[in-house]
């Protein structure tokens, strides 16, 4: 296959299944939003009120999901899903608001949103059956896709937050694959950590933007980059309140990539798993 190298971006020729030679980790909530959207508009176009047939129209378009992915991708694929959202950690360590609380503001009703979610669930459960998966109950699907990325992985998601970790990110809409630096990773993660993020209800530095924040890290070498932003923490709320919030916000932003051995041995089944598809599936340098 003939790739198009652009500024660390590999361009796919359309005609052409992407081939790597690595384990696709596949960002499966992203999936299952995007068969939310398109399940929707379906049932919303064709009327459809029954529970049974909404639940059939998301199986169909949650595994047409996975086939279209199959169509572009020949590499060994691993879907990986958020455990419920009240069990992950985040939710626990929050000291200003609410972790994802402000997703509670989307218009909809206490039935509205049940049915969503259970619809959403159908659709994971679908993909379950049919291909291999990752869950578990206190990991997001991005800490699972992040603490398995190595040499031979490479992480298929539209997740923003999934910047912060270096590797090969393929984007199967635009079909191309970006290369991660580990400057770029640290870089955007010390920006996160100042800026906050608004999508997950996460307070950064109060009247910190990226262009403040751009500012502030613009002469900072890579290695000294967290430093400077926990010095921007402790210099905005004092010592003691500066360090808690500043803890809280690595906490909530970083993603999971600690390979200690309480860790490994915690998660021990999806590093087994993903080094059996390597062993089984790729061809590995000595």
């Amino acid at each position: 296959m003939e790739n198009r190298i652009t500024s660390m971006t590999v361009e796919n020729s359309l005609s052409d299944k992407l081939k790597m030679n690595k384990v696709c980790l596949v960002d499966a909530d992203y999936i299952k939003h995007i068969t939310s959207s398109r399940a929707s508009k379906i049932i919303e176009k064709e009327f459809i009120e029954d529970l049974p047939t909404m639940k059939q129209v998301y199986r169909v378009e949650a595994l047409g999901m996975c086939s279209e992915l199959l169509h572009k991708i020949r590499d060994p694929m691993i879907f990986c899903f958020s455990g419920k959202s009240y069990n992950t950690f985040r939710y626990k360590i929050s000291i200003q608001k609410e972790y994802k609380g402000n997703r509670k503001n989307d218009n909809l009703t206490f039935e509205e949103r049940k049915l969503k979610l259970e619809l959403m669930n159908e659709a994971m459960e679908a993909i379950m059956a049919e291909h291999v998966t990752l869950i578990f109950d206190d990991l997001e699907a991005d800490d699972i896709v992040s603490m398995l990325q190595d040499d031979d992985t490479y992480i298929l998601s539209k997740d923003k937050d999934l910047k912060q970790i270096p590797g090969y990110h393929y984007n199967f809409e635009t079909n191309k694959t970006v290369l991660i630096t580990p400057e770029e990773a640290i870089r955007f993660l010390a920006t996160q950590i100042l800026t906050g993020d608004d999508t997950d209800g996460i307070m950064g530095i109060k009247g910190c933007g990226p262009k403040t924040a751009e500012k502030i890290l613009k002469d900072v070498t890579d290695k000294n980059l967290i430093n400077a932003v926990f010095k921007e923490y402790k210099k905005k709320y004092g010592i003691i309140k500066g360090t808690d919030l500043f803890c809280q916000n690595w906490m909530l932003i970083k993603l999971r990539m600690n390979h200690g051995e309480y860790f490994l041995k915690k998660y021990e089944s999806a590093f087994s798993l993903l080094e059996n598809i390597k062993k089984n599936h790729l061809t590995l340098n000595p």
